[in-house]
């Protein structure tokens, strides 16, 4: 529970501080990216939740590729998973061709 109500404090920052919280947003995506192997629904989904305001207020997908491409990666494959829906979901909200272009090529 704590786990999940920190992600929601993150994703509460990202929305109100918006480009000063980028720095700090880029920081704790590897983290939060890792936390996608949780077993708890809830810190999941807020996990989701704060990454798409990190996406909506912080930074592109574009600007954090080596960090997507090490979560597809990762050993857990519940982590590359949860990552795959985020991006989905995030190209999806940001509808940008350019952030899905510069996402492909490394992905591949």
């Amino acid at each position: 529970a704590c786990v999940g109500e920190a992600c929601a404090a993150a994703g509460a920052l990202a929305k109100s501080a918006r480009k000063e919280w980028s720095r700090e947003a880029r920081i704790m995506l590897p983290g939060m990216l890792d936390k996608m192997k949780d077993k708890t629904t809830s810190v999941i989904s807020n996990n989701h939740v704060a990454l798409l305001e990190f996406v909506r207020h912080c930074f592109a997908l574009s600007d954090v590729v080596d960090d997507v491409a090490a979560a597809l990666a990762h050993k857990v494959p519940k982590v590359a998973e949860q990552t795959l829906r985020w991006v989905a979901a995030a190209s999806v909200e940001i509808k940008v061709k350019v952030a899905a272009q510069a996402l492909h090529k490394p992905m591949l």
